[in-house]
């Protein structure tokens, strides 16, 4: 082959590679951004569009089944909230043991890089419980 055909041959080469980069930086950027709004906002209203968005691509949900069954899931937010605070303490017992034993296991090394990724998960695991709102009172039948 020619230098003249083994430059085109490079340069669409090139081309290609740069096509496939690009393309992976704007999906990346597209999925973070769907992502983050999915979750954005307070824990149980992230919880619902999580949900709902799970359904909706599992079972091609129509738009009237969508609002009845966020209308289900809002209406047991309450209960489900207090739940999961009453279990709370149970779990944080339970997740610090954990902890515990999974540092047990690591280098002197390694444990401060692990004891900082426990903290941060322990900070969002509490905003997350203190942003869970409190069960409404039972109806009075």
């Amino acid at each position: 082959m020619t230098r003249a055909r083994w430059q085109v041959v490079l340069v669409l080469a090139l081309v290609f590679v740069a096509g496939g980069v690009t393309g992976a930086v704007l999906s990346r950027a597209v999925v973070q951004r769907a992502v983050a709004r999915l979750l954005e906002g307070p824990p149980e209203q992230a919880r619902t569009r999580a949900i709902l968005f799970r359904l909706n691509r599992e079972l091609d949900l129509s738009r009237e089944q969508r609002d009845a069954l966020r209308t289900v899931l809002e209406r047991h937010q309450g209960e489900l909230a207090a739940i999961r605070r009453t279990v709370y303490p149970q779990l944080e017992a339970a997740r610090r043991r954990q902890w515990a034993e999974m540092r047990g296991v690591l280098d002197e090394r390694q444990r401060p890089a692990f004891d900082r990724t426990v903290e941060e998960l322990e900070r969002r695991l509490a905003r997350s419980i203190a942003a869970t709102p409190a069960a409404p009172a039972a109806p009075v039948e």
